[in-house]
């Protein structure tokens, strides 16, 4: 098990300015042994999966401690509901490649299906329509797409085109209407460069236009398609038919595009990495892509891997050492004034039962309000001593914002 122990800092300095609920760093604890940090996925019960090259950890306390739930590989975790995931990537029990892993039990459990005999060694992507509906896709040299309706203990194998060295992502709006886009999440590779499209569960696919190194796609519904490739992000409302070009990465050496997360129609999330810089962005849009912010990052990475939300404002990364970082508002930092305002502190913290806040000096306080997780106001009631009872809170994370006639300060604390 991995498990770090919360220290809760004050997130805010005593001269300027501080944005509040921007990207912040929560967790740095993945061994660089690891080898890659491939994965993010949330379910809908707000358990986060992550995928590295050797392992699959699982946390249940939003990003802020993880324990490992299976002693192989995932480069791509996808899940449906609660309970059943798939998985793409390595698993030792079969070689150096496979099928899709999954779990029926929310990652207590795993299963390898082993009924059909012929394995892949580089598997990139996995879609699941439901619980036995699933796609994936790769490449060995060529590129590959698998399809199951028994949740892979039966497989069928096509072949969009036998130039393509690699199929990169797949994505499906039913159990029909696929399409896939050759290339690699992770490498420049292939030679066909190409979206495809499947009508009939992948039994035939046809030529579309050219994608430059396919990195991922994502199904709004059937008719608004988002394709990320190295160099830009294209847009179809036509069901992939044609395609419009939304944003082209920032033309400096070693700029390249590496994930995207659309949690709706309108809002979405771009991430880029400047290799040259060892530094990242991420823009977000609020309107389906015609306009792009770039969001605001603490502690820098010197990369950036997956994205994954649970709301359209509450999201999380990788970064390019395996840290964890999230956000609450979407990563548009609120600036409030700390200038001349007195240290205050809440403890004990981690707190079970209580908290109580101090402040350094005899300064009085204006208002005080605190938060969840997802910017939500939440009833802590603090006396004249600073004393509040937070017994019937539930365990998370919460935020405490104090205003003093100096100024503002944000404290974050953890209810156990």
């Amino acid at each position: 098990m991995i498990t770090k122990g919360i220290v809760i800092i004050i997130n805010t300095v005593l001269i300027g300015t501080t944005a509040f609920s921007q990207w912040n760093k929560i967790y740095d604890e993945i061994p660089l042994s690891e080898g890659a940090f491939n994965c993010l996925e949330i379910t809908t019960d707000s358990s986060m999966f992550y995928g590295t090259g050797k392992h699959i950890f699982k946390s249940s306390t939003l990003g802020y401690t993880w324990d490992e739930v299976y002693d192989a590989g995932a480069v791509s975790i996808d899940c449906v509901g609660n309970d059943t995931c798939y998985c793409a990537g390595y698993y030792s029990e079969i070689g150096s490649g496979g099928v899709a892993l999954r779990t029926y039990d929310s990652g207590a459990t795993w299963q390898l299906p082993v009924s059909f005999p012929l394995y892949w060694a580089s598997n990139f992507d996995v879609f699941t329509l439901n619980g036995s509906q699933v796609f994936i896709c790769g490449g060995d040299g060529y590129g590959y797409v698998q399809t199951t309706d028994d949740g892979f203990d039966n497989v069928i194998i096509t072949i969009p085109n036998i130039s393509a060295q690699s199929i990169g992502a797949v994505s499906c709006v039913n159990s029909d209407t696929c399409i896939c886009v050759t290339g690699s999440p992770m490498d420049d590779i292939g030679e066909d460069y190409k979206i495809y499209k499947t009508i009939n569960g992948g039994e035939s696919w046809t030529e579309n236009i050219t994608a430059q190194y396919g990195r991922d796609i994502v199904h709004i519904n059937e008719n608004l398609v988002f394709i990320l490739e190295r160099l830009a992000l294209i847009k179809s409302i036509d069901g992939g038919e044609t395609w419009d070009t939304i944003k082209e990465f920032t033309p400096i050496p070693g700029s390249h595009f590496v994930t995207m997360k659309f949690v709706d129609e309108n809002n979405g999330y771009l991430a880029e990495q400047f290799d040259i810089q060892d530094s990242i962005a991420i823009y977000k849009t609020q309107n389906g892509g015609g306009d792009w912010i770039e969001t605001t990052i603490n502690d820098m990475p010197i990369g950036i891997y997956d994205i994954d939300c649970l709301t359209k404002d509450h999201c999380f990364f990788i970064g390019g050492l395996g840290e964890i970082y999230n956000t609450t508002n979407g990563g548009i930092g609120t600036t409030i004034s700390n200038v001349g305002i007195s240290l205050i502190t809440i403890s004990p913290n981690p707190a079970i039962d209580y908290i109580t806040l101090s402040i350094s000096k005899n300064t009085p306080i204006d208002n005080v309000y605190s938060y969840n997780l997802y910017g939500q106001k939440v009833k802590v009631a603090f006396d004249a001593s600073g004393f509040a009872d937070i017994s019937s809170l539930n365990s998370g994370v919460y935020f405490t914002l104090v205003s003093t006639s100096t100024g503002s300060q944000v404290v974050k604390w953890v209810k156990q």
